[in-house]
């Protein structure tokens, strides 16, 4: 059952472009700022990946969860819900241990340990492998319907929206 949102709060869906999404010159730099305004902003953040979390994102989780505590050590970190389209579960949560480790012992901030254990727990509910959050639909072409070239158009996998709906529950809890 999908919770119903009391009066007084709002909810702001932002999707931002993902890591290393544009080809760039300044695209760490760009990455980095987009993914701390994230942290900085949200409740909770949905990091959808390709297989493993790449060796770029890495390093901009670190940098950011490391900012977060330093400048709100005493607020409640964000969750990040990891999703993944290819890969196995158990990978994807050795890689967030492994994430999380290197964020405490390279801060010597009395609260960081705090800080990456809320962002980047491993739990089941905030580590998912999926096929992918979209499939592709393709319409050949046909003269006879107007059509002179192959379509192809993203729909939503079911599987996806299902989880959304969780992650929605997972926000207002």
């Amino acid at each position: 059952a999908v919770k119903k949102m009391p009066e007084n709060q709002s909810l702001l869906l932002l999707d931002i472009a993902g890591v290393e999404s544009l080809k760039r010159d300044d695209s760490d730099e760009f990455d980095r700022k987009m993914t701390l305004f994230a942290i900085m902003t949200a409740d909770v953040i949905l990091l959808n990946c390709e297989g493993e979390v790449s060796t770029s994102m890495v390093q901009t989780l670190k940098d950011c969860c490391r900012a977060y505590d330093q400048h709100r050590p005493a607020e409640k970190a964000p969750s990040i819900l990891f999703c993944s389209r290819e890969g196995d579960v158990g990978n994807l949560k050795q890689q967030i241990r492994m994430i999380r480790e290197q964020v405490i012992n390279g801060s010597t901030s009395p609260t960081i340990e705090r800080t990456a254990n809320h962002m980047l727990s491993c739990d089941e509910e905030r580590v998912k492998v999926y096929d992918s959050a979209h499939r592709v639909q393709t319409i050949s072409a046909d003269a006879t319907l107007g059509i002179s070239e192959d379509l192809a158009f993203r729909m939503p996998d079911p599987a996806f929206i299902e989880t959304a709906a969780k992650i929605q529950s997972f926000v207002l809890c």
